[in-house]
Parts: structure tokens; sequence; C-alpha cells
């Protein structure tokens, strides 16, 4: 008996393997990919991405919309289903919070289950020259405080990346409205150093002087750290 089922199963296998479901009669594995970290490795995820795709014919479910056959309990249904399903936990499984946000933040609805739309989606929130990128580099530039990081030369370092990346792209803003800007970030930390300042930029527009952002933040960096230096020294003496 038990010889009989299995011979009786090794035909079926067969069959179904002749049949267009074929790929679907076993388990597919996929290799675990990089998770995808922001800009640091799109390139790489994004290569080994396609090339895990590759080997299963899958790449044309990121590459272009594959229309819902109209038989529905054709074999062409059933692998459009589980093909895209595949390829949807696949690629939203290797991405981390941050581009998570960057991508519903753009309209991006995971509850769609797309594949190529995601995919899509992940493309507008990492290319360096999307006007979607632009965009968030610009909002976060205007919105980032010294209290989120450790020190105040990591925030000072992470608003000239910033104005550095908006450069490449040749996105510019009001220079005198980008250091206005970092001043009132600052100012409840460092009262003295913002009020200074706001009247040497005061100054400098008056007198039509070029400003360059790079150049304040590194002279306005300096003081903050002077800062911080003489109020530590002031706290040791105090103790």
């Amino acid at each position: 008996v038990k010889e009989e089922l299995r011979k009786g199963n090794k035909r079926l296998v067969s069959l179904v393997k002749k049949w267009n479901g074929a790929a679907h009669t076993e388990k597919r594995t996929f290799k675990a990919l990089p998770l995808l970290d922001l800009e640091t490795n799109f390139q790489v995820w994004r290569s080994r991405f396609r090339a895990t795709l590759a080997p299963y014919k899958l790449l044309r479910y990121v590459d272009d919309e594959v229309p819902e056959p109209q038989d529905k309990k054709s074999a062409e249904q059933f692998n459009w289903n589980t093909d895209g399903r595949d390829v949807f936990r696949l690629l939203t499984a290797s991405i981390t919070d941050p581009v998570w946000s960057r991508m519903v933040i753009f309209g991006w609805n995971p509850k769609d289950g797309d594949p190529h739309d995601t995919y899509c989606n992940v493309f507008d929130a990492l290319q360096g020259r999307s006007e979607n990128m632009n965009r968030l580099r610009t909002q976060e530039f205007f919105s980032l405080r010294p209290e989120s990081f450790g020190m105040i030369d990591a925030y000072f370092d992470r608003i000239c990346t910033l104005r550095q990346e908006l450069g490449d792209d040749d996105v510019e803003n009001n220079v005198a409205t980008e250091i206005k800007t970092v001043l009132s970030a600052i100012k409840h930390k460092y009262p003295q150093v913002m009020e200074r300042n706001m009247r040497k930029l005061q100054e400098s527009v008056a007198a039509g002087k070029y400003l360059i952002l790079g150049f304040f933040v590194r002279d306005l960096t300096l003081e903050c750290l002077e800062d911080d230096f003489e109020q530590s020294l002031l706290r040791v003496r105090m103790e």
C-alpha cells in the first residue's frame, strides 16, 4: 500500500509540474537580503534584490505592472497571486523603518500589496535627485534641533551635509533664512551665541555681503564648543 501511495504521489507531482502552477508545488526559499538602510546601501540592496528574483523569473513584477488574469480559476491567476505576494513580502521584509516612513510620507499604501508600486516608491524615497528626496531633505534641514544629537558639532555636521546634498541637486534656499533657522535652533541652549550671531547676520545682510552657510556654521560651531567648555569649567569649580 505504501509503495502504491508513493507511486501515486510521484505521478501527481509529475502532473502538477507539467501544469502552469509548477513553480508553486514546492516552497520557494529566497536568500536573505541586506536590510535597506536609506541611501547608504541602496545600490547593493537593489542589485541583490534583482539577483534574487531573476532565477525565479519574477523581475517582471517589479519592472512592470502585471495585470490580473481574467480567468480567476486559472493557473495564471494562481501564479499571479502567489508570485506577487512572494515578491511583495521579500521586498517589504528588507525595508527598514526609516525607509518605510519616507515611502508612507510620499503616498505609498502598504495595504495595496502591489510589488511594482512598492518598488517604485523605494526609488522615489531614496534616489538622490528625486523631488521627493529633496523635499524631505529640505524639511529635515528646517526641522532639525540640536537636542536630537549627543553633541552640538554632530548637529552642525548634519546641517552642513544636508546643505551640501541640496546644493549638489541645485536646490537653493535663501542663505539668510537658513542661518536664521540654525540660530533659532540653538537659541535655547546657547542664547548669547545666538544673539551675537544674529546681530552679525543682520549687519551682513544690511551691508549686502555675500553669505556662505558653511563658513557661518564653522564659526558658530567653534563658539558653541567654547561655550560648552566654559560651562563645564564652571560646573567643576562649583563642585
